[in-house]
């Protein structure tokens, strides 16, 4: 765009520009000065933009069908653009027309300022969007994950997805060394990767914690490295935008007789619908899903809140698969350790039935219920067993005969 003043050297302007900016963010604005910006505005000297000639090419965008990525044979009949992305184009310009104006005062005024008022786009760019999250329920999920069992790869990475609630980004960038935490439990979020390249995650309260359900635990344990990528062929290469497993998981879902495929970030919303049917509270929702907040969550899944029935489960797993997930044995990551790949976290109930103390039962109201009562129970002296190393039903080391239980 000539402005008739001294130029500045191009680096050092996208340098000054580009600093505040994500790769994503970055990526997104070129392809709008690419393609759009650029091609209707570049002989124009920056005062000679004036509102009328942006109306103008607002007017030109709406009729503009979208780009067809088939060359050879494009679709005459694909949509228009939508109108959030003419939006986002005259915002951009808006922008770099104000950075004009207030950075390097080529210009006295912004001649777009309030150009992105309701009247100045087609009738339909300020419609309210449709904000109730797309999920899958339970049936409809099972049966989409059925028809990816011939293609395990897909498979592990929607299980994944769908158990963590981690976008594709975090997903793709945990490594097994730094990331999955087996004693504790837990997978640490501290990092995204955008087309092969670390950076930190969208926000900073995506930076946290997610505890592992079994089923997650397993395909992670399932890894045959110590170190490296977890989604990765050999550890050193990480996957890229995965396009190719996303449209695996549609024509899956579309084999399924899904009407309406969930896309691949709609499997966050499925995580989290999965812990409101399981009766987890918003705040543990909300630090699960790593949320600005509480009211965050409640906000967007609220209607949710009141409508999912919930079942009472030790897991969101057991939700899909009560007896345990049968696609995680024998997958392309499979160990030849059977028995650390079926390896499942014991809920309390099975620990305290493993020790064998009989849960203590109440009936209140008629309505029964079964809580685990912790008990410390005195075993005579010589009811103990003389193998001091001997193990217990829990797997630990007995007390030596000798020693006090309590001191």
């Amino acid at each position: 765009m000539p402005s008739g003043q001294p130029s500045t050297k191009s680096g050092q302007l996208h340098s000054e520009v580009a600093i505040a900016f994500k790769p994503s963010t970055l990526r997104a604005y070129q392809t709008a000065l690419k393609h759009h910006l650029l091609p209707h505005f570049e002989d124009y000297p920056l005062p000679a933009i004036t509102r009328a000639k942006v109306k103008a090419f607002i007017a030109k965008k709406a009729r503009e069908q979208r780009f067809s990525y088939s060359k050879r044979n494009p679709n005459p009949n694909r949509p228009t653009l939508a109108p959030k992305t003419i939006l986002n184009m005259v915002a951009l310009l808006e922008s770099i027309m104000e950075a004009a104006v207030a950075d390097y005062e080529v210009m006295e005024t912004n001649p777009l300022r309030g150009v992105l008022r309701r009247k100045n786009f087609p009738a339909d760019a300020r419609l309210p969007r449709d904000k109730r999250v797309r999920f899958l329920e339970p049936e409809d999920f099972k049966r989409a994950v059925a028809e990816l069992e011939d293609n395990p790869k897909v498979l592990m990475a929607v299980l994944f997805a769908a158990l963590t609630g981690l976008r594709w980004g975090e997903q793709v960038a945990l490594r097994t060394e730094e990331d999955v935490d087996f004693r504790r439990n837990r997978l640490r979020i501290s990092r995204a990767l955008y087309r092969r390249v670390p950076q930190t995650p969208k926000t900073e309260e995506s930076v946290g914690d997610v505890d592992m359900c079994p089923t997650v635990r397993r395909i992670l344990q399932a890894v045959p490295r110590a170190e490296g990528y977890v989604f990765s062929p050999d550890g050193r290469t990480p996957i890229g935008d995965g396009s190719w497993i996303k449209r695996q998981w549609r024509k899956a879902q579309i084999r399924a007789g899904i009407r309406r495929p969930i896309s691949w970030h709609d499997l966050r919303h499925e995580f989290v619908c999965l812990l409101i049917a399981t009766g987890r509270v918003p705040k543990y929702i909300a630090k699960q899903a790593r949320h600005a907040s509480a009211g965050f969550t409640l906000d967007r899944y609220g209607d949710l809140f009141e409508t999912t029935p919930v079942t009472s489960m030790e897991w969101w797993d057991d939700l899909l698969w009560p007896e345990g997930c049968p696609y995680v044995k024998g997958t392309i990551w499979a160990q030849n350790d059977e028995a650390r790949a079926g390896t499942r976290v014991p809920s309390a109930l099975q620990m305290v039935e493993a020790a064998g103390i009989e849960p203590a039962s109440c009936v209140d109201e008629g309505k029964a219920s079964t809580s685990v009562v912790c008990v410390l129970v005195l075993a005579p002296r010589d009811s103990r067993r003389p193998d001091s190393q001997a193990a217990s039903p829990l797997g630990f080391p007995q007390r030596a005969p000798g020693q006090d239980l309590l001191r």
